[in-house]
């Protein structure tokens, strides 16, 4: 009998410290954590469809059938007899600028009062008129003056090169001609942006070819929006302010202060499949003095922790991850044992046998404060509505419920008996 009851105490010994365990085990975690299917509907963000990328060529704009001259513009004109067939090698281009628009003719700015001053016959007004038409001005101008006729002249206008517009291109995405390949559970540590002035001939002074004189189209470390922040009459120091509003937008997700739009424009790069962008080409043509703002996404993750390794994962860029797939990027298995280094809670036996279902997710709201919302994975499995969308800044929290740890204790015992018995 003594030697029944001393075999039979190592089993009431592990049942008493399962129960023991199973009360005492932590679970203050998802207290207060409301129910996916009750949460209202401010906080929560409805799965989506994949976003698509804009048809890019609403990002340039529409030139004119003809170039029409203003102050800045270069014309070569060509006055034989007068001012010679042959261009000016006084005139010198821009570094790196191919000369590949007038081969010939003497150079002339036109001046801010939008005119030129031609040897002979004096200023000649340019300002608003196309390259034809330029050319029966000047023409007239000899003409009338008796110095040329229409037999023995030989009078050409050309453009040699458009007038410029400057802008201020700032970038935080990163910096590489060649491809970066990172794991999905990786940050990007190695980044360089960028902030450079941009020159842009005329018609050519839109977002997209910004874009390409900067280094391409934004990269997937880049958000999918473009700020314009409107330079012209800007007080010094401001653009600093607009930059420092948008940079808090970025990070806690909220809406741009509607009083800065008629100086502050966001072009999207994405939208939902089926809806229609509402892009003016007023929006992407850009002035003098205009900064184009690309910000980055790092802030764009979801942080893992309790039965998963805790990890910062980041999300995807242009499709939306819900419970389910955040698990698997963190290298979970929503419908087995716990992942990670936390998976051999049990050493002894089958303890992992059932998984946990209970994934807390603790999620801060606009207004600063944070919430808990509470997710039941099996449900998830089967109910869409179960499976919440993850957001930036999501912590997710996986843990047993009481049952679910009582019983892998007692499956771990069962192990324990067994080899007890074989002593």
């Amino acid at each position: 009998m003594t030697e029944q009851r001393m075999a039979f105490l190592p089993r009431q010994l592990g049942l008493a410290l399962s129960l023991l365990l199973v009360v005492l085990a932590p679970g203050c975690v998802h207290k207060g954590a409301i129910p996916v299917r009750q949460l209202p509907p401010q906080f929560r963000e409805e799965p989506v469809r994949t976003d698509i990328p804009i048809d890019w060529s609403l990002l340039r704009q529409t030139p004119p059938d003809q170039y029409v001259l203003a102050s800045g513009d270069t014309v070569g004109i060509v006055v034989k007899s007068i001012l010679g067939g042959d261009i000016d090698s006084t005139f010198v281009l821009p570094p790196n600028e191919m000369l590949e628009r007038a081969t010939a003719g003497r150079p002339y700015e036109i001046n801010s009062e939008g005119s030129v001053t031609l040897p002979m016959v004096g200023e000649v007004n340019l300002a608003n008129m196309t390259i034809p038409e330029a050319n029966r001005i000047v023409s007239r101008a000899y003409f009338d003056n008796g110095f040329l006729n229409e037999d023995n002249a030989e009078i050409e206008v050309r453009l040699f090169q458009p007038r410029q517009v400057e802008v201020h291109v700032i970038r935080e995405d990163s910096d590489s001609s060649l491809p970066l390949a990172i794991r999905s559970d990786q940050q990007f540590h190695v980044k360089r942006g960028s902030s450079q002035i941009v020159k842009l001939d005329m018609y050519k002074n839109d977002v997209l070819h910004a874009l390409e004189a900067s280094g391409g189209l934004p990269g997937i470390d880049a958000r999918n929006q473009i700020w314009i922040i409107r330079g012209q009459g800007l007080e010094r120091g401001a653009t600093q302010t607009y930059l420092t509003q948008i940079a808090q937008a970025n990070v806690t997700h909220a809406p741009f202060p509607a009083d800065l739009d008629g100086r502050v424009v966001c072009i999207p790069l994405s939208a939902k499949s089926g809806r229609l962008l509402n892009i003016e080409e007023e929006d992407i043509i850009l002035q003098d003095g205009d900064v184009m703002f690309i910000g980055d996404r790092d802030t764009d993750f979801f942080i893992t922790g309790g039965l998963i390794d805790g990890q910062k994962i980041p999300l995807p860029r242009d499709y939306d991850v819900d419970v389910l797939t955040a698990i698997a990027l963190a290298n979970g298995t929503p419908l087995g044992p716990a992942a990670g280094a936390r998976s051999n809670n049990f050493q002894l036996g089958p303890g992992n046998i059932l998984p946990p279902t209970r994934l807390t997710i603790v999620r801060q709201v606009p207004s600063g404060d944070q919430i808990k919302i509470l997710v039941d994975l099996d449900r998830a499995v089967e109910d869409e509505h179960e499976r919440i969308k993850v957001l930036p800044g999501d912590l997710l929290i996986l843990e047993y419920t009481k049952t679910e740890l009582f019983l892998n204790v007692m499956l771990n015992l069962v192990n324990l008996n067994l080899s007890l018995d074989q002593i």
